[in-house]
This record gives structure tokens, sequence and C-alpha cells, in this order.
């Protein structure tokens, strides 16, 4: 998220969430910022470092999660 410009609903899409308001309340139940916060305080500090590649863990809630791990 923090190295593209793509909407958020685009990237929940991407992710195989059924919708951006799913997405959205996961994310900050795990990241305690919403996607956006999160994009704009985080993107120039973790871009300029080659060290650090943020993620999101994929929880129960996510469907791919449900898919893998049946």
């Amino acid at each position: 998220m923090l190295r593209t410009n793509l909407p958020i609903k685009q990237i929940a899409s991407m992710a195989f969430y059924p919708d951006e308001k799913r997405f959205m309340k996961v994310f900050k139940e795990n990241v305690n910022l919403t996607p956006s916060k999160f994009r704009r305080a985080y993107t120039k500090k973790f871009l300029d470092s080659s060290n650090f590649d943020p993620e999101v863990p994929i929880t129960k809630d996510t469907p791919q999660y449900r898919q893998r791990f049946k």
C-alpha cells in the first residue's frame, strides 16, 4: 500500500475483500490506523528505507485466510 497510488478501494479488492469498508475495518483493527492515515504517515518514512517492508497480517476475517487455511 505504501508503494502504490492505487485507491484504497482497489487495494481492498486486490486483497480479496468484498468491499472497501470491510478492508478498512480489519486494517484499522490490526494497525490502529485507517489505511489512508497509515499511507500518509508512513509512505515517505519507509520508502526511503530499504530495510523495512511493512506488512499487514492476514487475519481469520480475511477471505483468503479462510481459503488457504481451511
